[in-house]
């Protein structure tokens, strides 16, 4: 991720976010200017403030609800779901490549119903993996 380029005052907004939710990984400090550059100051202005207050009023647990998630994670996943989705999508790609669920196994005598199935829903293939055993 290259580093964003902000105005003046956008950019000593992301310093302080930077600081307030202690990140210190590069792209999480891309992601905190990107927010701010695609949805505007009062937007990361907001989310701050309710991340502070999520985090006053005993934080908040991660999806799989085993652990708590630390104060820029909490900003992290108010923007995913405040951001529209299409600018969700672009920003958080990292995140969205990361949580995608492993592959499923067919049986082997189903594998034409799955394709026609699939031919019926045309999309464009961007990688495919096949693995043959036995």
């Amino acid at each position: 991720m290259s580093k964003v380029e902000l105005p003046p005052e956008q950019d000593k907004l992301a310093n302080e976010l930077i600081l307030t939710l202690r990140e210190h990984l590069p792209w999480a400090k891309t992601l905190i200017r990107q927010i701010i550059q695609e949805a505007g100051e009062d937007f990361a202005r907001q989310l701050l403030e309710e991340t502070q207050q999520i985090q006053a009023e005993g934080g908040m647990l991660t999806l799989d609800g085993t652990q708590n998630r630390t104060i820029g994670g909490i900003f992290f996943y108010l923007a995913r779901n405040r951001l529209p989705d299409e600018v969700a999508g672009r920003l958080f790609a990292r995140e969205n490549r990361r949580r995608k669920s492993p592959p499923k196994h067919i049986e082997w005598e189903k594998r034409i119903e799955i394709i026609e199935e699939r031919l019926q829903k045309r999309g464009k293939v961007s990688e495919m993996h096949i693995s043959m055993i036995g």
